[in-house]
């Protein structure tokens, strides 16, 4: 009986022995457990925070892609509200062209006016200048008229004047005759509106402006 006690002291020795070391074993693991579960949580929890910050950034970039997407809608809006104001440009400016160009037709089609107006002015004044020319000659061809007929009535006063002279005043009345007939005009009639110096008459001929007074039938016309 003592033999088998000591058998079962040392096998409770044993036991215990066993017991103890696993326990220590036990609070090893579990302090090594302890420490890898707070080492898991700090992880968790930095995994959390970086979740958390992948959150905010996502939400972020939500935030910033539905920032992008309205700025993008903005853009297109004045995009096609500059199309349309560039097409409504165009359509001004096709207008204001065409408008232009009418514009210059006109212009055109008055300088043509203008330049036709001008040749006949030009042929107006030539031909003006032509009839100042033949209204210069014309008044020359008047002047030297004058002359030929104030030469002749010169010679007609003298002629008049050696008549009185001669025959006294016998041939007064004559010599009165022959100044109306110098009044009313000495020159005779070779076409419509022209006149032209014949002569002072010649009694023995019976010739000339005052071959009548001599005697003569007729004088020359």
């Amino acid at each position: 009986m003592g033999a088998e006690l000591a058998d079962w002291k040392c096998r409770l020795d044993d036991a215990l022995r066993l017991v103890d070391s696993r326990d220590l074993e036990l609070r090893r693991a579990a302090t090594q457990h302890l420490a890898d579960v707070d080492r898991w949580s700090s992880k968790v929890e930095q995994l959390v925070a970086t979740n958390s910050e992948l959150e905010a950034s996502e939400a972020r970039t939500k935030r910033e892609l539905a920032d992008a997407e309205a700025r993008e809608n903005l853009l297109r809006k004045n995009v096609e509200e500059l199309n349309s104001q560039l097409e409504h440009q165009e359509q001004s400016t096709a207008q204001m062209r065409d408008q232009i160009n009418s514009q210059l037709s006109r212009v055109q089609e008055r300088l043509c006016q203008v330049e036709n107006c001008l040749e006949s002015k030009e042929l107006e004044r030539t031909e003006l200048e032509k009839s100042y020319d033949m209204v210069q000659s014309a008044l020359r061809e008047t002047d030297d008229e004058k002359s030929q007929l104030i030469l002749t009535l010169t010679e007609v006063f003298l002629s008049m004047l050696i008549w009185v002279v001669r025959f006294g005043s016998s041939i007064l009345v004559i010599f009165v005759l022959s100044f109306i007939a110098v009044l009313r005009g000495v020159v005779g009639r070779l076409g419509p509106g022209k006149r032209q110096i014949v002569g002072i008459g010649d009694c023995p001929t019976a010739k000339g402006n005052f071959g009548d007074l001599c005697g003569a039938s007729r004088c020359n016309q």
